[in-house]
């Protein structure tokens, strides 16, 4: 390795802790700058989802000991067949849905980064790990492109797969504009529902941003419960914590729509930069099924975001039929499989190579 670059591997939640301010400051000279890389974001993730057979393998690589990349990354320990193998995977996934991960480097620093994280996994600490499977990783990562470089160079086995897919919409400049942009249809559709609701009772949109006040978070999660049970309660722990630890920073948004002080629709809304991210839709599925409260409370909210100057409304990750019925553009991501040479990653590849000859045999 270079004299200039050493890389360290943070194992610890209190030493992650400490670079806290230089993690972001790095984020924010980085092309990969998003609310699911920032230290709260995967700090709050791996409180709630690490431990067990998960644990913290976040590799920094200095430059003249300053921070010019990370590899914000976890090991997961499962057994397959006789074997037990450790696989390296993004902090933030798979629980939370995190999109848009991935290794981040000041710019122009993103080909020497890769190569040297290449190195040092595959010579230096081998012996910490069987695979990487990278999910979600942006389709125009640098660090992707300059790490399947190296693997190919060097004749590693890989796999790259198609990833999510996240729709967004472009956002104008007035909500004037927005409104003209609509089909007819779409117009006429928005209208009815809304008068509908009007109709019913009293309507109320509001938009909170939830700071010390618990009180719109837990609408929220009572109407997300009421939707999918109560299966989910780590992860609104998660949402709690997450709310509270970026509250100075005001990343996170609580949307309610109510009809005579009852909530009907709710969205968890991330903001961040000039971008509006649609986190979480939770609706009353049972409230007056002619209409979509959805519908409603999206063209509500994506006003909302036109009038704080927000540019981009991201819907996320999902093949929701919602989504689309906004969108227009779309990020793609791919997931990077790849493994070193020994018995038990062996087995699992055959297995695989051998299930999916099957798949063609039997289609």
């Amino acid at each position: 390795m270079n004299n200039k670059y050493r890389i360290s591997i943070i194992e610890s939640m209190d030493t992650w802790e400490e670079i806290s301010d230089s993690w972001n400051k790095l984020l924010q000279q980085s092309r990969s700058d998003t609310i699911f890389l920032t230290w709260e974001w995967l700090y709050t993730w791996g409180k709630h989802y690490l431990g067990k057979d998960r644990s913290l393998f976040i590799l920094v690589v200095y430059e003249n000991n300053e921070i010019t990349g990370i590899a914000p990354w976890y090991i997961n320990s499962f057994k397959y067949g006789p074997f037990r193998l450790r696989q390296i995977e993004f902090l933030g996934c798979p629980e939370a849905g995190s999109d848009y991960v991935d290794v981040f480097t000041r710019e122009k620093k993103e080909k020497e980064i890769a190569q040297l994280i290449y190195h040092y996994l595959f010579h230096e600490i081998s012996c910490k790990w069987d695979l990487i499977m990278l999910r979600s990783i942006p389709s125009r990562s640098l660090f992707l492109l300059n790490f399947l470089q190296e693997i190919k160079k060097n004749r590693k086995y890989y796999e790259i797969q198609d990833g999510a897919f996240c729709p967004f919409l472009f956002l104008p400049g007035k909500r004037e504009e927005f409104n003209n942009g609509l089909s007819q249809s779409r117009r006429r559709r928005i209208t009815y529902d809304t008068n509908v609701l009007n109709r019913d009772g009293k309507v109320n949109y509001q938009t909170f941003q939830p700071m010390n006040e618990a009180i719109p978070l837990e609408r929220f999660i009572a109407l997300y419960k009421e939707r999918w049970g109560n299966s989910k309660e780590e992860f609104c722990s998660f949402l709690q914590e997450i709310t509270f630890r970026s509250s100075g920073k005001k990343w996170v948004n609580i949307d309610l729509l109510s009809v005579n002080g009852k909530d009907v629709a709710g969205l968890f809304l991330l903001k961040y930069q000039d971008t509006s991210f649609m986190y979480l839709m939770a609706v009353d599925t049972n409230y007056n099924k002619k209409i979509s409260v959805g519908h409603v409370i999206t063209s509500m909210s994506i006003e909302n975001s036109i009038s704080n100057g927000f540019l981009i409304y991201d819907f996320l990750k999902g093949e929701e039929e919602y989504k689309f019925y906004w969108a227009k553009e779309g990020n793609k991501s791919l997931n990077l499989f790849t493994c070193q040479r020994n018995l038990g990653t062996i087995y699992l590849v055959s297995r695989k190579m051998i299930k999916n000859i099957a798949k063609v045999v039997l289609h």
